[in-house]
């Protein structure tokens, strides 16, 4: 137990998020920016494929802090998906997202591979690329 309770996923830091020129001060233990809605609806693990053109991105907040908090927000989103979860806050961005830590900078990770620090600044560049993706099957 004690390599749990000191695992950094349990460790909530403060943040100054800022989307589309809005501040919000947060404490978070999770920042996710994604191109595409997660868990949103049960047929697709990460959303409608029509979210990955919708010239938005989406941002999730994870306040969890303890292993049961964890427990509880995988709970929810695979008991409700579409559903708010314990612990887990959505917003949308048309434009540009910033993240600053509060105190000491903190590693940014882009799909799974460490590219730096915060303060990190995301731009929406709509368009900018093409997705290729198999029509879903039907029903």
């Amino acid at each position: 137990m004690t390599i749990v309770k000191r695992s950094s996923l349990f460790h909530r830091r403060r943040y100054t998020l800022t989307i589309d020129g809005q501040p919000r001060r947060i404490r978070a233990s999770e920042v996710l920016i994604s191109n595409t809605t997660l868990l949103e609806k049960a047929t697709f693990l990460y959303g409608p494929p029509e979210t990955l053109y919708d010239g938005q991105l989406e941002v999730y907040l994870a306040t969890a802090h303890t292993l049961g908090d964890y427990v509880r927000l995988v709970w929810d989103l695979f008991r409700g998906p579409g559903q708010p979860g314990a612990k887990l806050y959505h917003w949308e961005s048309q434009h540009n997202i910033r993240i600053d830590a509060d105190q000491t900078p903190q590693l940014v990770q882009a799909d799974g591979e460490v590219i730096g620090h915060t303060p990190i600044e995301i731009q929406l560049v709509p368009k900018a690329i093409h997705v290729i993706m198999p029509k879903p099957a039907e029903v």
